[in-house]
């Protein structure tokens, strides 16, 4: 069994899927345009390829992942962002290894937030209204605290790609207009949506080609970083609700989905799920589906390439995880002063599935300390100046 992971560097869930491979007998590759990101310095990787990245040149790209392909023999071949996922689908006649995620169409389709959104209409599902622009949605909702992103992140067939450009909360008008202006100025579509209360949900899971879900994880956040629209830095398994299951499969089934994906939502104070986001890759927190139970990556690559996955599963409820970093950035932002929650954050630790940190795989983990020290200077100039005060 010989998997490649094509990563662009420093992807936590491309080394928590080189982990969870690993741990069920696969040969795992690396591929990437450097060789200190925190896949390539996994013990789980055996083989790793520098490749150029997508973005530079896609036939350059292309070439080098057949190279590694035809030079250790791999089976499957992943790619961890949505650029590389979303070129992979697009070139996979030039790639001989099988490619997990669905034709390009249906990528594409998935992917864009505004089809993403007619979709999940179609089946029933809440989503946000969006709007292109900060006057119409002014028009159409009134004037509030808005999410603006890209619609849709697409690899070019030739020249520079843009860059993942990341999801802003905007408290003024004039903000949102500016950031408008930044999307468009980069070259992506603007997508704006009102900025909704609530908590963070995530259901990630595996369905084969005929629609039968064969394993699947619900997780709530109890800390994203940045704050209102981030990643999750503290989260936990919880019971799967059935008639989440329900919609979930419809949503897939409509838009002929197969292979991983997870669903991103909003919980509201009214318990109805709103739809946020599509990841159809290995995501940031998958670490936590292995920790409880679930070992998505395994099951989505047995699929694919014809074996029969392990018994079917749903995740534990009651399994916390934790990305550190992300934690102790998480505590810049909070109320009660960033070095006492960082010393909470820190507290979390214990007995949290952790993202990156593993005792027998160390040096991923090593390659962070830096970047945590800085952060902690930083918590501790800050409090040392007086900034530790419900103000922040």
């Amino acid at each position: 069994m010989r998997a490649l992971i094509v990563d662009s560097g420093q992807g936590r869930g491309g080394l928590a899927a080189a982990r969870a491979l690993a741990r069920e007998g696969w040969t795992v590759g690396m591929a990437g345009p450097t060789r200190v990101g925190l896949g390539m310095l996994s013990r789980a990787v055996r083989h790793r390829h520098l490749i150029p990245p997508h973005s530079t040149d896609t036939s350059a790209f292309v070439q080098a992942v057949e190279e590694a392909i035809s030079a250790r023999d791999y089976e499957v071949v992943f790619g961890c962002s949505d650029g590389e996922a979303l070129t992979l689908s697009r070139e996979r006649h030039r790639v001989h290894a099988a490619v997990p995620h669905p034709p390009h169409a249906v990528m594409v389709r998935a992917h864009d937030k505004v089809e993403l959104g007619a979709a999940a209409e179609k089946v029933g599902m809440s989503v946000p209204p969006s709007a292109a622009s900060g006057a119409e949605a002014r028009d159409r909702w009134g004037a509030e605290p808005m999410i603006v992103k890209e619609r849709l992140h697409v690899p070019p067939t030739t020249g520079e790609d843009l860059p993942h450009l990341a999801t802003h909360a905007c408290a003024t008008d004039l903000a949102v207009d500016q950031r408008v202006e930044e999307l468009r100025a980069a070259g992506a579509i603007p997508v704006v949506q009102p900025l909704l209360g609530g908590h963070l949900m995530a259901f990630a899971s595996v369905l084969d080609r005929q629609g039968r879900m064969l394993d699947c994880v619900q997780q709530v956040a109890e800390r994203t970083y940045p704050r209102q629209a981030g990643l999750s830095v503290r989260a936990q398994t919880v019971a799967v609700e059935e008639p989440l299951v329900e919609q979930v499969c419809e949503l897939l089934s409509e838009l002929d989905w197969f292979g991983l994906s997870q669903l991103q939502f909003i919980v509201p104070p009214t318990g109805i799920p709103v739809l946020l986001d599509f990841n159809g890759r290995f995501y940031g927190s998958i670490s936590l589906a292995l920790a409880a139970g679930v070992n998505l990556p395994d099951t989505w690559a047995r699929m694919i390439t014809g074996r029969t996955p392990l018994e079917a599963r749903r995740a534990r409820p009651g399994v916390r995880y934790q990305w550190l970093e992300g934690d102790l950035r998480a505590a810049r932002e909070r109320p009660r002063g960033p070095l006492r929650d960082a010393v909470a954050s820190m507290r979390y630790r214990s007995g949290a599935c952790p993202s990156i940190w593993r005792t027998k795989d160390p040096i991923p983990g090593l390659l962070t300390v830096g970047s945590l020290l800085r952060t902690s200077a930083r918590l501790l100039r800050r409090t040392a100046h007086g900034s530790e005060s419900p103000a922040l």
